[in-house]
Order: C-alpha cells, then sequence, then structure tokens
C-alpha cells in the first residue's frame, strides 16, 4: 500500500483499558483523511481496508475528512465572506 494508507494492527480494546462492553464489541472506528480520500485508487485500498475488517468479523464505521485541500479551501471561504463576497471562491 502507499505511504500513509496502510493497514493498523487491531488492538482489543480490553488491552487498552477499554471498559467490558466496549472492548467486546465488533464496531470498529475507521478514520480516512486528507490526501488518503483523494484518488480512486485510494479509495480502492480503502475499500480492501474496510473488507479486511469485515472479513475478520468486525463491524467497521468508516469516518473520512474533506479531500485534500478541501477543509483549507472552506476556511478561506469564512474568512473572506466576514469582509467582501466570497462567491469566486465558492465557485471553485
Amino acid at each position: 500500500m502507499s505511504q500513509g494508507l496502510v493497514e493498523a494492527p487491531f488492538v482489543d480494546g480490553g488491552v487498552l483499558g477499554a471498559p467490558e462492553q466496549i472492548a467486546h464489541s465488533d464496531l470498529v472506528v475507521m478514520k480516512f483523511g486528507g490526501t488518503s480520500v483523494a484518488t480512486a485508487e485510494n479509495w480502492q485500498k480503502i475499500r480492501t481496508l474496510v473488507k479486511n475488517r469485515l472479513d475478520s468479523g468486525l463491524r467497521p464505521i468508516v469516518v473520512h475528512s474533506a479531500l485534500s485541500k478541501v477543509t483549507n479551501l472552506l476556511q478561506q471561504i469564512l474568512t473572506t465572506a466576514v469582509s467582501e463576497d466570497p462567491a469566486e471562491l465558492l465557485g471553485e
């Protein structure tokens, strides 16, 4: 897999000190952000990672951030909107 998008080993929550009802849950949160969600190739890798968790009997919850550079653009739109029309930025 490409740098920055690799499968982390699953660690039982009980080992990490989670309460028993949480430690034995089959839910697992998988968070991806920025450049890891920026290309179709990476989404195929994400699909494989999620499938690996499903195949091991877990129920993944997938969370992802905005695409690469989108968060910066959203912040720029908000900053611009305070003093001027952000229409051009919204077009982007």
